[in-house]
């Protein structure tokens, strides 16, 4: 039963189907009628082919695509590369060139597009107008472009010609030209701001998933470091299509956000740093979606051209490689800068709090739990202390964390001390050799009664000193000191410290410690916490 389009509320009733197995449609053995496959796509071919008789006649210069245009090409491009698509033009010897010079169109076109919505991003933000670095990039890429533009459409515009194709006169008669000059600055921002519920809260967490998102495009800074010829090693092998479309996902993922939660607020109005990081959001956004389309045609069309003979290629593909290049080191420095944007912001909508944790087991805050901690803190970049004994230290400088080894080591002697008190030594050495065993006796005892942790097997006893007058007692204090000076054994104690700040890196804190701070009671290196990638980087 099914209902039936051309009569209202009727349903008609249809008889089982047969088992019997149904002949095939005469018309799937119809040959491909490839006159009539001509007068379809002349429709909507018809458009972009102007277009590029245009470019052909010479009616067109590369100083006239301005965005209306290049939005306009990019959209009809598209729309002729899925109808080829869905023919198979690009496995056809007669229409494979003008399926893939329709791609280089939409492709350069999408790009420069991009390209042009970051200039257009330095009349809505001013904090971004005295980027002269990025103008001139963006400028010089924007020729490459446009040029790559009219190469493409020339070619398509020969192509088109070749096979006999003709614009529809309808369409030509219709035909608008891109050329009006357009306004200059952006309309008053006079609506009324919404409420600020949340907006502190998600301020504060959108300054963090930024600094996630920085230290996951990494990549970034190598590119920057690099020149145009080592960025080969890098791209396509660690730097690609894939990569630059996630980091691409993510940051409009989080300009969604802004948007969402904070766009129109009060908190936006009164804070100039949150317009400031969504300029850069959206910046970092239009030049990751410009370097992921020159890396996709790179990647996807590099191939084609070296083998094509039937004409010169559209694009210089060193040209392009040099150009994503430039897209990228862009890319980086919108990052770097927008890294203290989000301190400042975090700065200003913290939630001091406070957390008490065991400090590391192993020699206390030696090199690698103190540059664990300082990276936590420097990735959040508030001020956090850490609070042990009677004095404070920064926990942004390892080499303070460390200097607190002093009285967490002041107590283990003191432990040692207390340790060799209770202990019931034998009678006075008669020699030197008898205090070196009697020494070696009583501190190999402590360490099976678990009162010292040895480090150092088997455990060599060295520098102890004869003296008639020195009991016993004295002398195994004296190497115990020695040998935890110089990390051969431990005492274990239960220390704690405590780190105020922002809530933000003492959460992070506190996972570290949950973790041994990522060693074992020996000083072995332990895998990290999942819940701090950063750390990896």
């Amino acid at each position: 039963m099914f209902y039936s389009p051309d009569s209202q509320d009727v349903f008609i009733v249809m008889e089982a189907p047969s088992t019997t197995l149904l002949a095939p449609r005469t018309e799937d053995f119809i040959p491909f009628d490839e006159e009539r496959f001509r007068r379809f796509i002349v429709r909507p071919v018809s458009r972009l082919m102007l277009f590029s008789k245009r470019v052909a006649d010479g009616a067109l210069d590369i100083r006239d695509y301005n965005w209306p245009l290049l939005a306009s090409l990019s959209m009809e491009a598209e729309k002729v590369e899925e109808y080829l698509d869905i023919f198979g033009a690009g496995g056809n010897a007669k229409w494979y060139l003008i399926r893939e010079l329709t791609a280089c169109v939409k492709n350069f076109a999408d790009i420069a597009y991009r390209f042009h919505q970051v200039r257009n991003c330095f009349s809505r933000f001013e904090s971004l107008q005295a980027d002269t670095q990025l103008a001139v990039t963006i400028d010089q890429g924007l020729e490459t472009l446009c040029e790559f533009i009219h190469r493409s459409m020339t070619a398509f515009h020969i192509q088109t010609t070749r096979i006999g194709l003709t614009p529809l006169p309808e369409i030509a008669r219709n035909f608008e030209v891109f050329n009006e000059e357009m306004p200059h600055g952006v309309l008053p921002h006079d609506h009324r701001s919404s409420g600020s519920t949340g907006a502190q809260t998600r301020a504060g967490a959108l300054a963090t998933q930024f600094l996630n998102l920085a230290v996951d495009s990494g990549i970034l800074a190598q590119v920057k470091r690099s020149d145009e010829l080592s960025f080969t090693s890098l791209f396509p092998t660690q730097i690609n299509e894939e990569s630059l479309r996630q980091m691409e996902f993510n940051f409009h993922n989080l300009q969604s956000l802004y948007d969402t939660y904070i766009s129109s607020t009060n908190e936006e109005n009164v804070d100039d740093e949150l317009k400031e990081l969504r300029a850069h959001i959206s910046v970092i956004l239009r030049l990751l979606e410009a370097a992921t389309l020159l890396g996709h045609f790179y990647e996807r069309h590099l191939s084609l051209w070296e083998e094509e003979q039937a004409i010169d290629p559209v694009a210089d593909f060193p040209v392009v490689l040099s150009l994503l290049r430039s897209t990228l080191v862009s890319t980086h420095s919108h990052v770097d800068a927008s890294r203290k944007i989000c301190h400042g912001i975090l700065r200003k909508y913290t939630k001091r709090v406070e957390v008490q944790v065991p400090i590391p087991k192993y020699r206390g805050f030696h090199v690698r739990p103190s540059a664990l901690v300082m990276k936590i803190v420097t990735h959040y970049g508030t001020d956090v202390t850490m609070s042990l004994g009677n004095a404070e230290y920064n926990a942004a400088s390892a080499l303070e964390m460390m200097r607190a080894n002093e009285w967490v080591n002041a107590l283990k002697r003191r432990e040692v001390a207390e340790i060799v008190a209770k202990q019931s030594l034998e009678k006075p050495a008669l020699s030197d050799w008898d205090l070196q065993r009697k020494v070696s006796r009583a501190i190999h005892q402590l360490a099976e009664n678990n009162s010292i942790v040895v480090y150092d097997r088997p455990l060599r006893i060295e520098g102890v000193t004869f003296s008639p007058d020195t009991p016993v007692g004295v002398s195994v204090q004296e190497a115990l000191k020695r040998l935890l000076f110089t990390g051969k054994i431990d005492v274990e104690i239960d220390i704690i410290a405590t780190f105020s700040g922002d809530e933000r890196p003492l959460r992070d804190i506190q996972i570290l410690a949950e973790n041994q701070y990522c060693e074992d009671s020996f000083g072995n290196n332990i895998p990290l916490p999942p819940e701090l990638p950063y750390l990896r980087r």
